[in-house]
């Protein structure tokens, strides 16, 4: 199968390299056009403040996250130069709870999206692997730390069934075979 628009979404310059490496390797391969997402989030809890107080907390919030965001572009303007690929970015800076919302709308047109595998010191990851499956209803192929695209030859089916432990849905588990090792997971 041969993907037309592969995504892949950036919170961080540090902990998204396994999936922006991933995404240009698979594009490349497939002749697949990279659409990339700069998503910052601004995490403000509006209703522990005193009224009057949210509007200069939200805005202070909103700026640091704009701020990060305005770095991660120009992060990955330095990065993607020189790339034979296909690309482009759209860049935002979204409340928590309108992240799913965003992403569904962005993501509608996607074939497949590359993403690195959630891990505990990445907390906005597993919120982004689930708006895609559940939300955007996008297929998800998880990079694990320390990997590279899976080979050609991808997917292995191994018949894996997974069930998300924050939405109780079941979704087909793919193990992606790379040299020698598993390269990813690919979720659908």
């Amino acid at each position: 199968m041969s993907y037309k628009i592969i995504a892949t979404i950036l919170t961080d310059t540090d902990q998204s390299t396994e999936g922006l490496d991933a995404a240009i390797t698979l594009s490349d391969r497939m002749g697949a056009h990279l659409d990339i997402y700069v998503v910052t989030i601004s995490h403000t809890e509006t209703n522990t403040y005193f009224m009057g107080a949210e509007a200069l907390m939200i805005a202070e919030q909103t700026r640091d996250a704009m701020a990060q965001r305005d770095r991660i572009k120009d992060w990955l303007a330095d990065r993607m130069h020189g790339e034979m690929v296909r690309w482009s970015m759209q860049a935002a800076t979204v409340q928590g709870p309108a992240l799913t919302g965003y992403l569904a709308r962005k993501l509608r047109f996607s074939d497949l999206v590359v993403l690195p595998k959630p891990y505990q010191d990445n907390p906005e990851a597993a919120t982004l692997v689930e708006a895609c499956l559940f939300t955007a209803e996008r297929p998800v192929l998880m990079i694990p730390k320390g990997c590279k695209a899976p080979d050609s030859g991808w997917p292995r089916a191994d018949g894996m069934e997974r069930r998300s432990r924050g939405a109780g849905r079941r979704t087909r588990g793919t193990a992606v075979a790379g040299t020698g090792r598993c390269c990813g997971y690919l979720y659908h």
